[in-house]
Parts: structure tokens; sequence; C-alpha cells
């Protein structure tokens, strides 16, 4: 027995073994814990509970896991380099430098990461549970080191203009739409719920000019226009707003309510000309306005409807409280709207399209690749053609 442990060749191949060990377990518990998705951790917690509670706590503080790691893995490859390099050398001589390479090669890189890595990234759940309860006691080990590894590094990047305290923020929109996809298919939330959760994550990046009705399909009417024909028109079209416009659609005196129509009209009859006080002011945004901030606007201003105008102040659309929701709820049925389909397929191959269509919506309908880039709707490609 003393004669096996008296070989010195013997002792540092176990050595070289053990580093080997060390490190494929640090680059496993790296690549397995911060591989873990929002969804991961979550199922890792209801099959799991212990384990999955300890991996919280580790992931909970990311920057004290990062640099146990890399002062683990980076400690144990020195050391194997050392070892392997004495090896080496004392085998075969000076002559051996590039066995120094192969044996580094086949077995720290190959064996202690590159393997592990590849495992731990095709199965990060499965040793993440494993990996946390172990790499717990390491993390309290290598503190001492962590500490001051982490204040040089702090110092470094506050020197050079960084801020390495801000927060991490770990889940990511993508990940939270898949745990709606997720818990959808689990049939947690029904599809109505899981589409208005999506709507509103996207409801953040709409601008004002993405939803608009644009202008030369808006409902507007010209101050001059005889009264009752001015009331027989808003009746047909339904709107309970329209935009009044005096010589040109960029010059807007206001918005005439209906409901002020009837109001004034209930005490007489109405003719001649539209009295212009009752004529309110019209609420102007910018097309590259958030659709979210708009929303908020209009419901603290008590306001239904915007007119949007471009970076020249020329009027390009109008938007309503109505068309901000539906983005978020989808379509609002509407009783006294008659509905008119805006793309209907009328024979094979032959479509009837409203101008108003965008081609983004048109391009997904038909499965075509339309310029949509150059162009908003099906209106501004078939002009463009003439």
């Amino acid at each position: 027995m003393d004669s096996i442990f008296s070989n010195p060749y013997l002792i540092r191949w176990l050595a070289m073994g053990g580093l080997v060990l060390l490190v494929a377990f640090f680059a496993m518990s790296e690549t397995s814990l911060f591989s873990l998705s929002p969804l991961d951790r979550l199922r890792l917690k209801e099959k799991q509970p212990a384990r999955g509670g300890v991996v919280e706590d580790i992931l909970s503080r990311p920057r004290r896991l990062l640099v146990t790691v890399l002062i683990g893995v980076e400690t144990s490859s020195i050391m194997f380099s050392v070892l392997a390099t004495s090896m080496v050398l004392s085998l075969w001589g000076p002559h051996g430098e590039w066995r120094v390479l192969l044996v580094m090669v086949l077995t720290s890189q190959f064996l202690g990461e590159i393997i592990p890595k590849s495992l731990a990234l095709a199965y990060p759940v499965q040793f993440a549970g494993r990996m946390a309860p172990l790499i717990r006691p390491m993390i309290f080990i290598l503190s001492p080191f962590r500490v001051v590894f982490l204040q040089i590094s702090r110092g470094i990047l506050v020197a050079l203009g960084f801020r390495p305290d801000l927060p991490v923020h770990s889940v990511q929109q993508e990940d939270f739409v898949g745990m709606v996809e997720d818990s959808h298919r689990r049939g947690l939330i029904a599809a109505m719920e899981r589409d208005f959760i999506q709507n509103l994550l996207n409801f953040g990046e709409l601008r004002v000019g993405q939803i608009m009705v644009p202008r030369p399909d808006m409902f507007t009417l010209a101050v001059d226009l005889p009264f009752p024909e001015m009331i027989q028109a808003i009746k047909r079209s339904r709107f309970s707003r329209v935009p009044i416009y005096e010589e040109t659609h960029d010059h807007v005196l206001g918005v005439l309510h209906a409901k002020d129509i009837l109001e004034l009209c209930h005490q007489g009859p109405c003719e001649g000309e539209m009295p212009r006080h009752l004529l309110r002011p019209a609420h102007y945004v910018p097309e590259n306005k958030r659709a979210f901030d708009l929303l908020n606007e209009l419901q603290a201003q008590h306001q239904r409807l915007a007119l949007v105008v471009d970076e020249y102040g020329s009027l390009v659309g109008l938007v309503t409280v109505e068309d901000l929701l539906e983005e978020l709820c989808g379509e609002i049925p509407q009783e006294f709207k008659e509905e008119e389909e805006a793309l209907k397929a009328v024979s094979p191959g032959v479509w009837r399209v409203r101008g108003h269509v965008s081609l983004a919506d048109f391009n997904e309908a038909l499965g075509l690749k339309l310029p949509a880039a150059e162009f908003d709707t099906i209106g501004g490609l078939v002009l463009n053609l003439f």
C-alpha cells in the first residue's frame, strides 16, 4: 500500500484527474444554472421544492455565482496546467512541449469543459437541480477570494465609466411570452387571456402612426356645409365625433359632437349655418407618440379622439380611444356599425381589397411579399403604379 502512494507519478495522475473533475463540476454548474429560463425555474420549484429553492437562492445573486465559478475554473485549470507540464517534461524531457498541449486539449478542455457544458446545455433543469446543492458550499468556501476579486473588478469598471451595481433583469419579454404560451397549452389560461397578455406586451411598442385611421379614410366635414346637410351626413356616418375643417383638411377648426347637435336641435330648428360655438378644441398628437402614452393622456384629459400630425404639422390621420383599446382587447363589436369586409375573395385568384388595408395585413392574409417598407397601404401601392 505504501509503495502505491509513494509513487510520485500516480499521485500526480490522481491530482490531475481530480482537478479535471473539479473543472467539469464548475463548468457544468455555470452552464446549467445560467441556462435556466424563468419557466424552467418555475417547473423545477414545482417538482422539487427543496432543490428549486436552492436554485432560486443562488440565481438571486448572479454575480456572486459567476465570480465563484470563474475562480474555481481558472484556479483548477492553472493547477492542472502546472501538474501536466511537470508530468510531461519529467517523462519526455524538454522535447515534450507538444505533448503538454495534447494533454491540455484532451483532458482539461475536452473532458473538463466541452463535454460537461454540452451536457448541461442539453439538460439544464436536471443538472441544475443536482449541481445547486453542491455549488452552494463552494460559494461559501471561496467567499474571501470572491470579495477581493469583486472589489477589484468593481473599481476597474467604475474607473472605465460603467455602473456595475445596476440591478439585473432576469426576465425578458420573450421569456414571459414563452411562459404565457406554456400556461395556455397546460390549460391554465384561456386563449382570450393569452391574446390579451400578448397584446398588452406588444402595445408598449406601438406608435400612434401604426394604428391611426389614415387621412384619406377620415370622415370630415367642411364648416360651410349647410347645417341640415351636415346633420344628415353625420347621421349616415354613425360617428359621434366629427372633425370640422375650413378650406383645407389641414385647417381643422374643431370637433363637432353629435350629442351637442341633439341638444341644440331639441331647443329649436337647426337651419342655416352650423353655430361655430358648438365646435370643441381638437387634440393634436405626433404620429411617433407611443400608443400607451396617448391612451393615458386621453383618459386624463377626458378626450375620446385625437388628430395625428406629422413632423411638419400636416394632418395625417386620427385615432380614437376605441382604436387604442382594440389593440389590447381585439375588435370591439358595435351594433350600429355596418361591417364591410376590407379583404374579400371574389373568385379564385381575385380579391376585393379596400384601399386602407395595410400592406403588412395583405401580405399576411395572402402569403405575399409586397414591399411593405415603402408603402403603408394598398391604396398607396396602387397609386404609385400609375
